[in-house]
């Protein structure tokens, strides 16, 4: 993802981490490789949940014959990226 891209993904949830609501983020991870949307396969995180989280073995799939483009998240993991993306973005208020 470009690098505007990139800033314009962390402005849409606030620059708050979509896995713990409460970080900034830093990073951001993909889901799935192959179709950057924002909130749909593409999130904004913080360091540590981007690390320890998202690319855990309960939550990652790696993808033996294709370890680049065949790796990504699992469905449920999927589904709680784009929760916490919508919480961001549709109005958790940070004060």
């Amino acid at each position: 993802m470009p690098t505007a891209g990139c800033a314009y993904a962390h402005r849409k949830t606030h620059n708050y981490c979509v896995v713990c609501l409460t970080k900034k983020s830093e990073e951001i991870h993909h889901a799935y490789y192959g179709n950057d949307v924002i909130g749909v396969s593409t999130f904004s995180t913080c360091y540590r949940c981007h690390h320890e989280i998202c690319h855990s073995p309960i939550n990652w799939i790696k993808n033996p014959s294709n370890p680049v483009w065949g790796n990504r998240n699992t469905d449920d993991f999927i589904t709680r990226l784009r929760l916490g993306y919508q919480l961001l973005y549709g109005g958790i208020k940070h004060f």
